[in-house]
């Protein structure tokens, strides 16, 4: 599994099809999300994250370490863009599970984040192949800060 695969998982029936999604190639800018959207008038970028390694316990921190969570750079964008009062949100998958998170609030905690604490902080989360939360993801990602 990789960032690549959520993200064909995500955009084949997943996010609301009234939204439009542009999935980032390329390094843009140093630290920019993975995709940019605009849903319902609002605009925003979602940042993909995959766990490597898969069977964590409640207490793992599945985004801890080399090579996983967040980078220095992509904190320090989500941190200029919510300081500019854009939308910044981080779509992380842990085995079969996926969360939604608002990146506004924990880019600078998330790869400090056990798995219970995703569970408990994300704004959507649900079993991939289980769950449809379409509804769901179009209240967040067309919410506006």
């Amino acid at each position: 599994m990789s960032e690549a695969s959520l993200w064909d998982y995500l955009s084949q029936g997943i996010l609301p099809a009234k939204g439009h999604y542009s999935r980032i190639e390329s390094e843009t800018a140093q630290g920019f999300p993975d995709v940019h959207y605009t849903l319902n008038g609002q605009s925003g970028t979602i940042e993909l994250k995959h766990a490597q390694k898969s069977g964590y316990k409640p207490e793992s921190k599945p985004f801890f370490g080399k090579d996983q969570g967040l980078r220095r750079s992509q904190m320090i964008w989500m941190a200029e863009e919510d300081a500019a009062n854009g939308r910044v949100w981080i779509c992380a998958q842990v085995d079969d599970k996926v969360f939604l998170l608002d990146g506004n609030v924990y880019a600078s905690d998330f790869n400090e984040l056990t798995l219970a604490d995703l569970e408990r902080i994300s704004d959507v989360s649900w079993i991939r192949g289980k769950d449809y939360p379409t509804k769901l993801l179009e209240h967040s990602l067309s919410e506006s800060l």
